[in-house]
């Protein structure tokens, strides 16, 4: 990370830091900030109530009392979401306003060759900054951490983090050995998640569909309605029907589906004498097999897996 002077304590600050001195309020750092903004030669700093051109807030993961009054200050940040880079000029440490809760720029940084803080579209990256405060009463100092951020090694070598903030009730404790929680961190209770569930994020998904933590849903197996099978044919048996028939003036011939029938005539009207009336019969009766395929068994919904066991933490 770039390498920052000395810091300007702004008018507001000092203020602040002269009632915590005089022990009338308490102090607490809030955030950091990076920036872009360029100092004129002129401009008096402390003066400042915010950064010149700020590009993103930086939380606070950690903050370390040293033996002699000292205090580390740490954030670690990444350039999610930046989509123009900047030359990190700026630097702002902020505190909490003891009347109004909002954050006010208690110091102010800059550096004359900074980092470039790339876009993220460019690469990825995570960076930490680290500053050292001597300030009377240092002991009584508290920070608003970041429960977003990342720790880092040195994060827990500054400040030993408790497992109330690694795993704060509510968060999701994964192992693949069967040994309850609660016996590994005493004081504390967890509940067993069901078998066969799987973990999936809340929000909006990519086909608009929101889910919400702690909803439950799915299917390890699934048998399809009719409204769920895909568009399809069934096929049916054919039927061909064959025959002749020759028409004659007497006793005409009909073979296969075709056939006659005397009706009547005149007198020796079968024996060629005279004309007849013949009717002609057509045989078609037939049926049709439609062919069904399929079992209806429910079919197994699940992705590739790997079986953990799984609790949240209740108390």
């Amino acid at each position: 990370m770039s390498s920052f002077g000395a810091m300007t304590i702004t008018n507001v600050g000092k203020q602040i830091l002269s009632k915590f001195v005089a022990g009338e309020i308490s102090l607490t750092f809030s955030k950091l900030a990076l920036g872009s903004g360029t100092a004129a030669d002129d401009l008096d700093c402390s003066q400042l109530v915010d950064l010149i051109e700020w590009r993103q807030d930086v939380g606070i993961a950690t903050v370390a009392h040293g033996e002699n009054g000292d205090i580390t200050i740490r954030g670690n940040y990444t350039n999610a979401g930046i989509l123009t880079p900047y030359a990190a000029r700026e630097l702002g440490v902020y505190i909490q306003d003891p009347e109004s809760g909002g954050d006010v720029l208690l110091g102010y940084f800059t550096d004359t060759l900074p980092d470039t803080v790339p876009a993220e579209s460019i690469r990825a990256i995570t960076d930490t900054i680290a500053i050292t405060l001597v300030i009377s009463g240092s002991e009584n100092i508290t920070a608003k951490f970041d429960t977003g951020q990342f720790a880092t090694i040195q994060d827990v070598e500054d400040r030993r983090l408790t497992f109330p903030e690694v795993y704060p009730v509510g968060a999701i404790y994964i192992s693949t050995v069967d040994t309850d929680p609660g016996k590994l961190f005493a004081g504390t209770t967890w509940e067993a998640l069901p078998a066969g569930r799987v973990l999936l994020g809340a929000g909006e998904s990519d086909s608009g569909t929101v889910f919400t933590a702690g909803d439950v849903g799915g299917e390890e197996k699934h048998k399809l309605k009719e409204t769920e099978m895909p568009a399809h044919t069934h096929r049916m048996s054919e039927s061909n029907f064959t025959g002749t028939f020759r028409a004659w003036k007497f006793d005409p011939q009909g073979t296969g589906v075709f056939s006659s029938t005397y009706i009547g005539g005149g007198a020796n009207s079968r024996d060629g004498g005279g004309d007849a009336m013949y009717r002609v019969n057509f045989n078609g009766r037939h049926t049709h097999k439609i062919e069904s395929a399929g079992s209806g068994v429910a079919h197994n919904n699940m992705p590739p897996y790997l079986v953990v066991y799984m609790w949240k933490r209740i108390a």
